[in-house]
């Protein structure tokens, strides 16, 4: 059963690395401050996350899989970004989207949380990185985006 878990992890961290680019991606595009801002916050919490999971891996005596390790599970990404939001500047489209990817992601950790046999450790790295992801400033963060671009100040920036 260690196995599973360790696959586990592994399938958890390449879907946080996975975000972590497409957050890049967006990041690296879009020109409004407030929001440039707030991806690469993103970033750099999925490359914390991503972080915490590998040394889990490890403390567990497991490896880190490679990208083929993984193919033949499907394993479907948290969010794609569409560069013609972007391109578009379908910014509020895009933090929808990102609220999603965040809310199935806080989801997976949960499903993740109901195994039984998780080891403390596993279980406490978890439970935190889950409240990291659905934590009150995200609410806070998208919802003022989201009035910026209904009150139309958002594409003043662009």
């Amino acid at each position: 059963m260690g196995e599973y878990i360790i696959q586990q992890l592994n399938i958890l961290l390449k879907k946080n690395y996975d975000t972590l680019k497409q957050y890049r991606i967006v990041a690296n595009k879009i020109s409004h401050t407030d929001t440039h801002e707030f991806f690469h916050r993103k970033v750099n919490e999925r490359y914390v996350l991503g972080n915490q999971i590998k040394e889990e891996i490890k403390k567990l005596g497991g490896k880190i899989y490679e990208a083929q390790q993984l193919e033949h599970l499907n394993i479907n990404p948290w969010i794609i970004v569409n560069s013609k939001m972007i391109k578009n500047k379908q910014t509020s489209s895009l933090l929808e989207a990102c609220e999603k990817a965040e809310r199935t992601c806080k989801n997976e950790y949960d499903r993740l949380l109901r195994i039984p046999i998780l080891p403390n450790s596993t279980r406490r790295l978890l439970k935190n990185q889950r409240d990291t992801i659905a934590g009150l400033h995200w609410n806070v963060e998208i919802n003022s985006l989201l009035s910026q671009i209904e009150d139309n100040s958002f594409f003043d920036n662009i």
